[in-house]
This record gives C-alpha cells, structure tokens and sequence, in this order.
C-alpha cells in the first residue's frame, strides 16, 4: 500500500469492524448460559433483581462504571478504585438523552474507540507509513483485549485521549496537547506516567524550559483527581484505599518489589484466569520482544512502551493483562512493522487469524459472566 486510507473510508472499514463485533456477539448470545456464581457473588447490572439482556454487556468492571454513573461516588465503596472521567461522561450523555445507561455506554464505547483507532492509524502513518500502519491496526483489532473497545470499559475513551496527545506533542502543538493530557490522569492510572517521555522528547527537542508547562498541566489533571476523590468520598486515596479489596491488592511499591515480580512471573496457574494465565504472560513475552526495536528506533516511544507494558504486569500482578497492555500502542506498531515485512507474508494472516479465535474467545467468556480481563 502507497498511499494512506483517506479518513472516511478508513472510518467506514471501522464501522464495518464494528458490526460484524456485534453480530457476532449477538449470534453467540443465546447458547451461553450466564455463570450465576459470578452474578450473584460480583457487583453486577441491574444492581437488584434477575440478570437481563443488558446484564450480558454490563459484567466485571462494566457494572461498576454504570454503578458511579449513576450513585457517583461514596466513601469506603469499592468502586472508588475506578477513575472518574469515564463514569461522567456515561452520566452526562445518559441524563442529556435519557434511555438506558447501559446503552448509552455501549454507543460511547464504540463511538470513542473508532475516533481512537483513526488517530492510531494516522498517526502510525505518519510515523512507519501506510503499509506498517495498516498492519498494526488490523493486529491491534485482531489481539484479544480489543474487545474492551466495544464494552463499558475506560478503555475506549482512554485511547482516544493518548493517541490524541501523542500525536499533538509529536506535531508540536502543544496547546492542545495539554488540554488533553489534562483529562489523562482523570481517566486511567497509567495517565500520570504520559509525562515521563514528553520530558525526554521536550529534552531532545530543546524545549524543555519552553513548553514544560504542559506537564504542569497533565500533572493537574492528577491532582484534579484526588480534588475530586476528597470532595466526593471525604479522602483524596480512596480510590487507593479500594484497591485493598481485590484480590490483586494493585500498588505503586509493586513496581519495586522485583522478587515479587519474578515470583508472578513464573506463578502459571492455568491458561487464563485472573492472577496465574498463561495468557497473560505470553503477552508479556511478546512486549518483552518489542522493547529492543523501539529502543532503536524511538526512544521516545520506547520510553512509554516500558512503562505501559511494565507498569500494569507488576503493580496487579498480570490481572487484566490482556486489557492493559492494549494501550501500549508502540507495540502494536512494531507489530506492524514486522507484519509488512515482504518475509512475513505466511504469518500475516495465520497470526491474525489465532488472534481473532481468542478474541472470540474472550468475548464468550465475558458475555457469559465468566473472568476475562
């Protein structure tokens, strides 16, 4: 391919992307019986009552993004453990057009991410070109933990916002940049961690003293959380404090404790499920293989492809893996690079293929109630 797909062509293979997601989903409905263990034991949609059709798309996280949607946030809840940008959103959009909040997540959800996969894509091109580009969209659609795409996950809308102030900081324009990056911090943890390569690239560029203010202005962002956290719970580490109640129990001085993490590392404990998959550590694998490409080709990039790949696996423990790592997007790049390859024409497809049977996968297992990531 010589030439990038123009926007709203590349917009329509998107939404076709996207049908078929649902078709899919819908045909495989009726054979999966709901896992009433998981129903009965986890926080779950409608809050009260027998599961309905909607419950099926509001499992696992899901239901506690639509239960701070619509109950906000309260002290000592579990759902503080989740940030706040995503829930408001669902919230306002529910409340302007009314209708069910669980459908109201699911058009954002999807909505969002196609806005967020273009971006990845243009500028992937601008980055790799056309041909490299096109290939790491179609594995980054194809991985498993592309799902969380099309549910009520923060994920879709966090994507949109990283692709976005990458790409902005990448063209220079840092005013808009720094809008974004603002909302980073109030949408995933990994937001904060957005600052460490802009430092390097502001350095390198020699505008550092100049433009700095941007990170001041992400940084903001962060603080504007914990704002929040204590005006509406009475403690600005709530949501630090929820944390202690999965499983995972996720923490900054995980990162540091390296005997614990070579423990998790080797600690397989059946294909996939929540603290010992396979899965999961195989993906980790395959960052692992990404990181010496990108050191050589960009370090910029390498520098949040560390983080994003590294944060996730050590402060949980390899929980939720599979989903995490889907904004690690260098390493979706680099993917791609190795898929354009004139060499790599056998794997192309058969891997894409292996990809799309476990995103499948995934996808049953979620709608059945069952733990996916």
């Amino acid at each position: 391919m010589k030439k990038p797909i123009p926007w709203k062509r590349l917009i329509g293979y998107l939404v076709i992307y996207k049908l078929l997601f649902w078709n899919i989903a819908v045909v495989s409905l009726p054979v999966l019986p709901l896992n009433r263990d998981s129903f009965e034991l986890h926080l779950s949609y409608p809050l009260e009552g027998e599961p309905t059709l909607e419950s099926r798309f509001a499992t696992w996280d899901a239901a506690h993004y639509l239960y701070l949607a619509e109950y906000g946030y309260h002290a000592k809840s579990p759902s503080c453990a989740f940030y706040p940008l995503w829930p408001m959103l669902i919230r306002g959009v529910w409340k302007l057009v009314g209708g069910s909040p669980v459908v109201v997540g699911l058009i954002l959800a999807n909505l969002l991410s196609i806005a967020g996969l273009t971006v990845f894509y243009r500028f992937a091109v601008e980055r790799m070109g056309p041909e490299a580009a096109l290939w790491s969209l179609i594995v980054l659609c194809a991985f498993p933990g592309a799902i969380f795409f099309s549910l009520i996950y923060t994920e879709s809308l966090y994507l949109l916002l990283l692709m976005g102030f990458f790409w902005l900081v990448y063209r220079r324009r840092y005013g808009w940049a720094a809008v974004v990056g603002f909302f980073l911090p109030l949408t995933k943890a990994m937001g904060i961690f957005v600052t460490v390569p802009t430092v390097y690239l502001l350095w390198r560029r020699k505008e550092l003293f100049r433009f700095g203010w941007v990170l001041g202005i992400v940084g903001l962002g962060y603080a504007t959380y914990f704002g929040l956290m204590w005006a509406w719970t009475g403690s600005p580490f709530s949501g630090f404090t929820a944390q202690r109640a999965y499983p995972n129990q996720p923490s900054i001085w995980n990162l540091v404790n390296l005997p614990l993490f070579l423990q998790r590392v080797v600690h397989v404990t059946g294909v996939h499920n929540v603290t010992g998959s396979l899965l999961d550590r195989l993906v980790f694998g395959v960052w692992l293989a990404t990181l010496w490409p990108l050191w050589k080709w960009d370090r910029t990039l390498f520098l949040y492809a560390a983080l994003a790949g590294y944060i996730p696996a050590a402060a949980t423990g390899f929980v939720s893996y599979q989903r995490q790592v889907m904004m690690c997007f260098p390493m979706f790049w680099i993917l791609g690079r190795w898929m354009a390859r004139e060499e790599s024409r056998w794997w192309r497809w058969h891997g894409v293929g292996l990809l799309v049977i476990v995103q499948w996968c995934f996808l049953v297992r979620y709608l059945a109630f069952d733990w996916t990531a």
